[in-house]
């Protein structure tokens, strides 16, 4: 709030949903005029704290636009003559809430459940063209001994949820990235120092995805 109050020019927020608890999720839309139409240039999404207990993400979201505003890197304004940008600091607030004042080891939402609490909203997401997303096929729901990627069990950490899309805050997530068209998603995690990209795609855009990656990984390493 207060970024959009300094820049309004160039920062919009917009709530784009509510989660289990009733918190809103809020998006930033950073733009080179704030009062240009949307969907005229590319667009990129970058989002933080899926997992409630992976707190840097969210101050890591919001340092891209600190860094664009407050210390004036004009490689990252540059990319605004060509990109809107939108940033969605915080996808879980009512686990980031509960990781920060309860359980900083709490990773998931706050879903109450039959038997349990909580669903791991980064394994939550689920598409028809490609349904493995949310569940391989040797993976059967009726069992926890064949889990892959995410677990069937209500008590692990990475619970993926009775259902895909079954959170309030990935309908969220989905809904804002179809209204918006976004291009391209960045997400942050905090864990294992790696830089994660589809392979799954045609040749063109693994070459495209590998680069990329490759470019980051120098820019970190300086």
């Amino acid at each position: 709030k207060e970024l959009e109050k300094k820049y309004p020019n160039n920062i919009k927020l917009e709530y784009i949903g509510k989660t289990y608890e009733g918190r809103d999720i809020v998006a930033m839309r950073i733009s080179k005029n704030i009062n240009d139409e949307e969907g005229k240039k590319k667009s990129v999404l970058i989002t933080g704290l899926h997992h409630a207990r992976e707190w840097a993400t969210g101050e890591a979201a919001l340092n891209i636009v600190e860094e664009m505003f407050e210390k004036l890197d004009f490689d990252l304004l540059n990319y605004l003559n060509d990109f809107d940008i939108y940033v969605i600091p915080v996808v879980n607030p009512d686990g980031y809430e509960y990781s920060l004042k309860v359980d900083p080891d709490w990773r998931k939402n706050k879903k109450v459940l039959d038997k349990s609490l909580g669903v791991d909203l980064n394994r939550n997401y689920f598409t028809p063209k490609n349904p493995t997303l949310y569940r391989t096929p040797n993976d059967k729901p009726d069992k926890t001994n064949d889990d892959y990627g995410a677990s069937d069990d209500p008590e692990s950490p990475a619970y993926r949820g009775p259902y895909g899309n079954s959170e309030e805050e990935v309908k969220a997530i989905i809904n804002f990235v179809n209204s918006k068209n976004i291009d391209a998603v960045i997400d942050l995690h905090s864990y294992s120092n790696l830089i994660l990209y589809p392979t799954k795609v045609d040749k063109d855009k693994e070459l495209i995805y590998k680069k990329v990656a490759q470019e980051m990984k120098q820019k970190v390493n300086g």
